[in-house]
């Protein structure tokens, strides 16, 4: 996602979501501003989260992929172009799968809530024993919510899909405390709600990738706020619409 121009890059210039700010703004005939989701959710957490009044902190959007909103001297920190933070495309994995971009290795297929569901869904497959089965039974597929809840519930099924994304989480994160160095990594999105799983594995692969001497300064910390993304957006808005404004009163 482009802020600056409002345009999606995930379709193609045909879409009609391809240019989302402009064509919203045409069809209500309001003020819109287009924000990446992870980047929202790290001025929010900043804001009003566990990164409060922090001066450099990483953002994990934990949900579907593996966002990254990033914190640098107390701003969001864009990059050249405006994508920096593409953690989910970090070349970490070993797995042959095909990432969302079309390459192979990325994190995202092995750190994200989706993998952890299809890895869920396999075992389900086979017949392993779970409180999901019947859910799978009955449906054909399980929810990354469902996964979630019956992780934080001691299934133990939930519990490994969700352990084998925490190693990777982990792993991604020393990644980042070597180049980054920041105060605090905050697990945002859906999957913090999955803390007491997925926090020891993120410690132990931290403590296997990383160079202690950096990691030890470094605090993880699980979002506790509600609605994140929602807060986000009203950040998102609202320093828009400040800028807007001074932009009138300075031309007045």
């Amino acid at each position: 996602m482009d802020s600056k121009t409002g345009r999606n890059n995930s379709y193609n210039q045909s879409s009609h979501f391809y240019d989302l700010k402009t064509n919203l703004q045409n069809e209500f005939h309001i003020p819109t501003f287009v924000e990446n989701d992870s980047s929202a959710i790290a001025i929010a957490e900043h804001k009003f989260g566990k990164a409060k009044a922090t001066s450099d902190v990483m953002v994990v959007n934990l949900n579907w992929g593996v966002g990254l909103g990033m914190i640098l001297d107390k701003e969001l920190y864009r990059g050249h172009s405006g994508y920096a933070g593409e953690f989910s495309h970090i070349p970490l994995s070993d797995s042959n799968k095909l990432c969302s971009c079309g390459k192979k290795g990325c994190l995202e297929v092995e750190a994200s809530i989706l993998a952890a569901v299809g890895s869920a869904t396999s075992a389900l497959k086979s017949g392993e024993v779970s409180s999901l089965q019947r859910e799978y039974q009955k449906f054909g597929f399980i929810t990354g919510d469902q996964l979630l809840e019956a992780s934080t519930e001691g299934d133990q099924l939930a519990m490994e899909a969700i352990n084998r994304i925490g190693y990777m989480l982990g792993k991604g994160i020393s990644t980042l405390i070597h180049i980054i160095n920041p105060e605090m990594v905050v697990i945002s999105g859906r999957g913090s709600k999955a803390k007491e799983v997925l926090l020891p594995k993120i410690q132990s692969a931290i403590l296997e990738f990383s160079i202690q001497r950096l990691s030890k300064n470094t605090l993880i910390e699980f979002s506790d706020s509600a609605n994140i993304q929602l807060l986000g957006s009203a950040c998102i808005c609202i320093l828009n619409a400040d800028k807007n404004i001074y932009k009138q009163l300075v031309s007045e």
